[in-house]
């Protein structure tokens, strides 16, 4: 009896342990491949009000007080942007090396 328990219990955890490397990889892929969606939604969300309220800084919302001063001072709408953009791809970059790190199949 005691065999027989310690052979089921001993195969439960190596059944886990598969299950879980074999699950990590597809779950931390799309964790930061979704940030950058994540991010963008939250930034349009602040930028027609909807999201983070005054005082608290956001992008979207630092991207739409600047608009109004788009002519003569461009750069109050511009690097939140660009910073946007970067963040966005460098997740999208990071979720992208994540999924070539752990692909399984056969590298050529």
């Amino acid at each position: 009896m005691f065999a027989q328990r310690n052979c089921w219990s001993q195969l439960g955890t190596y059944n886990f342990q598969g299950n879980a490397s074999n699950c990590l990889s597809p779950i931390l892929t799309k964790m930061t491949l979704d940030m950058g969606i994540v991010i963008m939604t939250a930034a349009a969300l602040s930028f027609v009000g909807l999201g983070e309220q005054p005082p608290t800084p956001a992008l979207g919302t630092m991207i739409s007080d600047g608009a109004k001063y788009m002519p003569t001072q461009w750069w109050l709408t511009v690097f939140p942007a660009l910073a946007i953009m970067i963040i966005v791809l460098s997740f999208n970059l990071l979720g992208d090396s994540f999924r070539d790190l752990f692909s399984t199949e056969e590298k050529q």
